[in-house]
């Protein structure tokens, strides 16, 4: 796992975005976040994520998508915080 990729795992988890109702959409985490990824970069892990398994889709929040981090994904955060 990159350090983007750990930074918005890390970002889910310490928001509280554990469930569809309390997820993040991609400009709350850029706002939270000060490495200056930009927008797509984060879309595209997020996409990456949901494919794992380790994140999945939230309510809509206007127009923007939400996303949690699911128990699959805390684990292996926690791994890769350990490891």
């Amino acid at each position: 796992m990159n350090r983007i990729q750990l930074l918005i795992l890390s970002i889910l988890e310490s928001n509280k975005a554990l469930s569809r109702y309390n997820g993040m959409t991609v400009n709350e985490i850029i706002t939270l976040e000060e490495f200056g990824y930009k927008g797509n970069t984060y879309y595209k892990y997020l996409k990456e994520f949901e494919n794992k398994g380790y994140v999945s889709p939230g309510v809509k929040e206007g127009n923007a998508m939400t996303f949690y981090i699911t128990p699959q994904g805390l684990e292996a955060l926690k791994e890769e915080k350990s490891g």
